[in-house]
């Protein structure tokens, strides 16, 4: 995404250059906003993944517990083993 940016720009970039502005600044524009763009994609995502897994984690755990015995036996085991 940042090398489709940079080359959508490269006539502003061109005149940011000839008007004497340093890469440090043309690489901050750039990162700048492929960052607000990451970061609110992250901010979208995080909690509706968090949602749904969550539900189809819940899902999976009440069908083993209720469905095999072996799989509540070995997670008793384990819990009696677990050090305190």
């Amino acid at each position: 995404m940042s090398i489709f940016t940079a080359e959508r720009r490269t006539k502003e970039i061109g005149i940011r250059k000839v008007m004497g502005s340093n890469e440090i600044d043309i690489v901050r524009l750039l990162s700048g906003e492929f960052t607000r763009v990451v970061t609110i994609s992250i901010l979208i995502a995080i909690p509706i993944a968090y949602l749904v897994t969550h539900r189809w984690l819940e899902s999976l755990l009440l069908k083993t517990l209720r469905r095999n015995r072996v799989t509540m036996r070995s997670m008793v085991i384990v819990f009696l083993l677990q050090d305190p």
